[in-house]
């Protein structure tokens, strides 16, 4: 029994000490990149804020940047599926142009008859009564899915309903247009046609 024991210790003795430990680069098993993860990342990508403001271009001539609005509205506490907030940089004057899109007409006109009712600052609003909403001219459109205010004191509304149109949105449910301190007039756009919402 001495015998076996003493065979498997000199095998298991001759075994370890004879290989020679090799040692593995983990760089060499792993697969690897040639991109240099250092460098300032360049992309050709376009710029979206860019896009936009030759856009806009075509309604403010002298609009000078667009940048993305960071403070809320009353509108974004009813959720809308997407939404958009800018600020329109000209040379004498900014407009903030905002976009709430929306899944269906139930929660748009939900979402507008709140706003109406919270800018009219208690005052009972009728569709078609001329009442102040804001404090600088705005234009507010609506459709079945969509919101869009216009807000500033440069805003001129036949070249944003030009703009619009260009864009195929021509039909529009309500059109709210205030001009500086006076009262917002209803507006209602069929096939190209605005009326006047008595």
């Amino acid at each position: 029994m001495r015998v076996l024991y003493l065979i498997a210790v000199l095998i298991v003795v001759s075994a370890c000490s004879s290989s020679e430990e090799e040692l593995v680069d983990i760089h060499d098993i792993l697969p690897n990149s040639e991109r240099n993860y250092n460098e300032a990342e360049t992309s050709d990508v376009p710029d979206p804020n860019e896009q936009l403001l030759i856009d806009f271009l075509s309604v403010l001539p002298e609009l000078k940047a667009v940048e993305v609005g960071t403070d809320r509205h009353f509108i974004d506490r009813f959720e809308a599926d997407t939404s958009y907030n800018y600020r329109l940089i000209g040379e004498t004057d900014s407009l903030i142009y905002r976009e709430w899109l929306f899944k269906d007409s139930i929660k748009t006109r939900s979402a507008f008859f709140n706003w109406i009712d919270h800018a009219s600052r208690g005052e009972s609003v009728v569709v078609g009564t001329a009442i102040r909403l804001n404090n600088r001219s705005f234009q507010l459109l609506l459709n079945d899915t969509l919101i869009v205010l216009i807000d500033g004191a440069g805003l001129e509304h036949k070249e944003w309903a030009t703009y619009f149109k260009d864009k195929g949105k021509e039909d529009w449910d309500f059109i709210l247009q205030q001009t500086g301190k006076g009262k917002a007039k209803w507006y209602r756009m069929k096939e190209g046609k605005l009326e006047v919402i008595p």
